[in-house]
């Protein structure tokens, strides 16, 4: 009877937290139309039915060996709430004595990963989660400037609901005017991408074994055979690939292997600046001016896990992801984290973890449209795609409590709620935003960084 209870218990977790995902999945589809794409080609190619895909089955059944978000290690911004989100699912944080933990010093990131609740019998094992944060006290003056200031406003009660609220991004702080994007960008662009879009899902990454398990005579049982797939279909003659370090980052022993796509565009209306006009009757009018623009946004990775050397022996119908390479290695993360990138990647064997540098070119601007100018902006709103992030908790009129991530200390149902589904209220008028100077270790305001006019 004790077995029984614990089996419906472990299918109960399994089915709340697969719906959690799924939902995941989805919104991040709905967004990146090149990785709805490509999971849809591997999953054909290796035997699944228009039908098994219809609706929201590809979210349903693609087998993911992660997913991953990023955040900020500022006050309570960082990966604590995400964690806990997760945890109250049935994941489990990972110790740093069994390499739960991850530095990228040069980058100024660290990260945590999370295993998932045990597999019922007959079930696909849930995806890790990946979280990252860069440690905004270690970043250079200016950096940290940039990112304080913008943060203050959070602090200080002064953030407006925009419009961005009706897309459903709804993270800790509002989206950045283009001068302070372009200007964070110059200096990071984990800083920039996460500024964007809070806590909204990074990257899934699909598993090599898992999709195998699921399809045994699927022709993709490598990464190569997986790029020989995508060469060979036109379709996905224009996909960028991340180069960072090659193609494939192998870790030492060879038992990991990951490559990822480049980020796909996505499009935001960000603050531009405020005109102000005189009527007829000498009265100011004023009218804030936003721009579209396209910026880096989501990606697609792709995992193959080899067996532990104890496990080598085993066929692959024994196999299971237990006996498998667990976990993540730092160099090959340091050189995925570059599909968000917007600069050419460093020959392969160089380093990847140097620190993000200058501001590229107008050429080499984010695919869609690129980094938006440099001018000393006041902090400002407009509307992303919609994303996953949880609810922004200091805005004025919000009755949640501030020490986490917005839907981190609500009950487990509207918690799951918050983070996973975009925000449902109903638009609002832009805000006019009060002009606002730059910290005091911020270039002046006129410093030219990309003029997309």
């Amino acid at each position: 009877m004790r077995a029984d209870a614990d089996d419906a218990a472990t299918r109960k977790t399994h089915r709340i937290a697969r719906q959690s995902i799924a939902d995941v999945v989805s919104r991040y589809l709905a967004s990146n139309e090149i990785a709805k794409r490509a999971l849809t080609h591997a999953m054909r190619v290796s035997g699944a039915t228009m039908e098994d895909l219809a609706d929201d089955g590809l979210a349903r059944l693609a087998p993911l060996d992660h997913v991953a978000y990023r955040s900020f290690a500022h006050e309570d911004y960082g990966v604590e709430g995400v964690c806990e989100v997760f945890e109250r699912l049935g994941w489990t944080t990972v110790d740093a004595s069994e390499g739960g933990r991850l530095e990228f010093t040069e980058k100024r990131v660290r990260a945590r990963w999370l295993k998932p609740p045990k597999t019922p019998r007959g079930e696909t094992p849930l995806p890790r989660i990946f979280v990252s944060e860069l440690v905004v006290d270690a970043c250079d003056e200016e950096l940290k400037g940039y990112l304080t200031q913008h943060f203050k406003r959070v602090g200080e009660g002064k953030v407006v609901k925009s419009m961005e609220w009706a897309s459903g991004r709804n993270a800790r702080w509002q989206l950045p005017p283009a001068s302070v994007y372009a200007k964070v960008e110059r200096l990071s662009e984990y800083a920039s991408w996460t500024l964007l879009h809070g806590y909204a899902v990074n990257h899934v990454a699909l598993s090599l074994f898992q999709l195998r398990k699921m399809y045994p005579e699927t022709p993709l049982r490598t990464l190569e055979d997986l790029e020989k797939s995508f060469a060979s279909n036109a379709a996905f003659s224009r996909m960028k690939w991340n180069e960072s370090g090659g193609r494939i980052k192998r870790s030492p022993s060879g038992l990991l292997a990951q490559s990822a796509l480049m980020s796909v565009a996505h499009r935001y209306g960000l603050y531009k600046k405020t005109i102000v006009t005189k009527t007829r009757y000498d009265r100011e009018e004023q009218e804030d001016i936003f721009k579209d623009y396209g910026l880096p946004g989501s990606y697609l990775e792709f995992v193959q896990r080899l067996p532990k050397p104890q496990n080598a022996d085993k066929s692959f119908e024994e196999l299971e992801e237990c006996d498998l390479r667990e976990g993540f290695e730092t160099g090959n993360a340091s050189k995925i984290f570059d599909s968000t990138s917007t600069r050419p990647p460093p020959p392969s064997g160089a380093g990847s973890s140097a620190p993000q540098g200058g501001a590229p070119p107008a050429s080499n601007a984010p695919q869609g449209g690129g980094a938006p100018p440099a001018s000393n902006a006041p902090q400002g709103g407009g509307a992303p795609p919609g994303s996953n992030a949880p609810q922004e908790s200091n805005a004025p009129g919000s009755s949640e409590p501030a020490g986490r991530p917005a839907g981190m200390l609500m009950s487990l149902s509207s918690r799951v709620a918050s983070f996973f589904r975009p925000s449902s209220q109903s638009p609002v008028k832009k805000p006019r935003v009060e002009e606002e100077g730059a910290s005091a270790s911020a270039p002046a305001a006129n410093d030219d960084v990309i003029d997309l006019t």
